[in-house]
């Protein structure tokens, strides 16, 4: 996308402060991470303070489970990810289940202090309406619980997240998702409105977590820009 296009948009009404962002770097730098199979795996990871742990596997997560502040846990969006985000996909438009790499199920309670990482793959630099979609890999988180994302947490999601079940961003937390530009013109088209100060897209969502989503006063809601 072109770098005019990575406007900055600050949004604060009440209890909603929504930021969009321009660098299309990764949600976490490259780290060793523990990795795990299964729920019991999960929990004893989570119990035993590793700091860094990536779930390699479909599970379903049945009981109640807490990510302490400093604990990172990522949803790959391929084999071998590290970071959970990657720019620059291979469909037009937004990919569908067969891109899924994981898919996680929650039945519980998931208080979220620290990091949790949806990993996906975004945007497509060959689209021209479309952009900051997820386009290729990702992995989808089923909400069937709830999830309370504390004052000292953050939820990045890049891939999906569905379900029943509600997540509750409280004060202080943040949560991420991709913002997808539906009208992006490109080219002059984009610099002649950019130059006239009119908006450079009008139609976008920020969607990837489709489940109830709530922002509590003093939260915030950060949209990538891919």
């Amino acid at each position: 996308m072109n770098a005019a296009a990575k406007a900055l948009i600050l949004l604060t009404v009440s209890a909603l402060a929504l930021s969009v962002l321009v660098s299309p770097g990764s949600s976490a730098e490259d780290t060793s991470w523990t990795d795990v199979n299964s729920e019991s795996e999960l929990i004893e990871a989570l119990n035993g303070g590793t700091k860094n742990i990536r779930i390699v596997s479909d599970i379903t997560v049945t009981g109640d489970l807490n990510i302490p502040a400093g604990v990172r846990v990522l949803i790959p969006y391929a084999a071998g990810d590290t970071s959970g985000l990657k720019v620059g996909g291979e469909t037009f438009r937004i990919a569908g289940s067969g891109y899924v790499h994981l898919t996680v199920t929650l039945k519980g309670n998931l208080a979220v202090g620290g990091e949790l990482i949806i990993g996906g793959t975004i945007g497509n630099s060959n689209t021209f309406s479309y952009q900051g979609h997820t386009s290729a890999g990702h992995s989808v988180l089923v909400n069937n619980g709830s999830i309370a994302v504390k004052s000292s947490g953050s939820v990045s999601c890049f891939g999906f997240v569905r379900g029943s079940g509600e997540i509750v961003a409280e004060s202080g937390s943040k949560v991420t998702e991709p913002v997808v530009i539906t009208d992006y013109t490109g080219g002059d088209n984009l610099m002649s409105s950019h130059n006239a100060n009119q908006a450079i897209f009008n139609r976008y969502s920020i969607s990837n977590i489709r489940c109830p989503l709530q922002i509590d006063h003093g939260a915030t809601l950060l949209g990538k820009v891919a």
